[in-house]
């Protein structure tokens, strides 16, 4: 299917999708920012946190490009960009959890055959 393959997707999808990104991580910002977070604002922190929610939301956008259509996918893309660290976070944990449990399952099929 090369409407699926990334190299064949229109420059317009690309820009929707980090848009809607970077666009999810700065209102992250600003909501934090308005509801008085108890840390001082740094802009520098700021910008890291914007760039992390952008690779986030670019990957999210990626992910489900293949099953969904575009539109919701940008949508998706600008979620996850509003979690920015959080789905990191989450995907960190998820994937410690089932290596852990893999690792388990291997153990106890090893003491079965001993």
């Amino acid at each position: 299917m090369p409407e699926k393959d990334p190299t064949n997707w229109p420059i317009a999808a690309w820009l929707l999708a980090l848009i809607m990104a970077l666009l999810g991580g700065l209102i992250d910002q600003w909501v934090k920012y308005k509801q008085g977070h108890p840390r001082d604002f740094r802009w520098m922190e700021s910008l890291a946190k914007v760039c992390v929610s952008g690779f986030v939301g670019m990957g999210a956008f990626m992910a489900l490009e293949a099953w969904w259509p575009p539109g919701v996918c940008a949508a998706a893309s600008g979620m996850a960009g509003y979690m920015g660290i959080e789905v990191l976070t989450l995907m960190r944990t998820g994937v410690a959890v089932r290596i852990k449990d893999l690792s388990h399952h291997r153990e106890t099929d090893d003491d079965r055959l001993n």
